[in-house]
């Protein structure tokens, strides 16, 4: 618990330093981190959490489409950066991710749909709770993660749908998406979801924390570094 307020600690000190980064650079500086995010969450994630048949041939397997959508993804996301209004989280919006994911696969005619009645129940509760809970957004965006992919509500490609709603929600509230692009992560999204499925909640917030911590990290460091020709 002590570990968890250090975290969340250090990454809401890190939004304050990244709204000044982000008012002090050019458009230039300010679009090139804006490609370097859209690329990191279409291209780099996809391939760092991706558990290929064959891991010497992994990039065989890599699904263009799949890059093509995350990258519309990211652009929907985006336009919640700058809204005032008071967010309200929306069955509308999780089925338009998923719908935006689903894009050129054989699941486009499905996209978006509710695979079962009885999970449309569930989704609308989680989507209530969601919006009536009071408490801190990082553990309600969390939680909401794991909640998706636990639910199951469509016929696939739910864990890449909770990233989605997940980081929709973190844009809106102020806080930078979190990209699961690191050699840890191949194994280690996993261990935190199941973690989380084994009561140990920490440990999963834990892991979602350092990992929005390191993504605020490198969104500095493009920022400071990137040389804009």
């Amino acid at each position: 618990m002590k570990q968890t307020k250090i975290l969340k600690s250090k990454i809401r000190y890190n939004v304050a330093v990244l709204k000044e980064q982000m008012a002090a650079f050019d458009m230039t500086k300010r679009m090139n981190n804006f490609n370097w995010l859209r690329h990191e969450m279409s291209y780099s994630e996809p391939i760092t959490l991706f558990h290929a048949p064959d891991p010497k041939k992994a990039r065989e397997y890599i699904d263009y489409t799949y890059i093509r959508n995350a990258e519309n993804l990211y652009d929907y996301i985006a336009k919640f950066a700058n809204i005032n209004a008071k967010y309200e989280l929306t069955l509308d919006q999780i089925c338009d991710i998923h719908k935006i994911l689903c894009a050129g696969t054989t699941l486009e005619t499905r996209g978006g749909v509710i695979s079962e009645i009885n999970k449309r129940v569930h989704i609308d509760d989680m989507i209530y709770r969601f919006n009536a809970d009071h408490s801190s957004i990082l553990d309600k965006v969390f939680d909401l993660h794991y909640q998706l992919i636990e639910l199951q509500p469509f016929e696939d490609f739910n864990k890449r749908t909770a990233r989605g709603v997940m980081n929709m929600a973190l844009v809106q509230h102020g806080y930078s998406p979190i990209v699961f692009n690191s050699k840890n992560d191949h194994n280690g999204y996993m261990n935190a979801y199941l973690a989380r499925n084994e009561e140990h909640r920490d440990e999963y917030n834990e892991y979602m924390l350092n990992c929005m911590l390191r993504t605020q990290k490198q969104i500095m460091n493009v920022l400071r570094q990137s040389k804009i020709l």
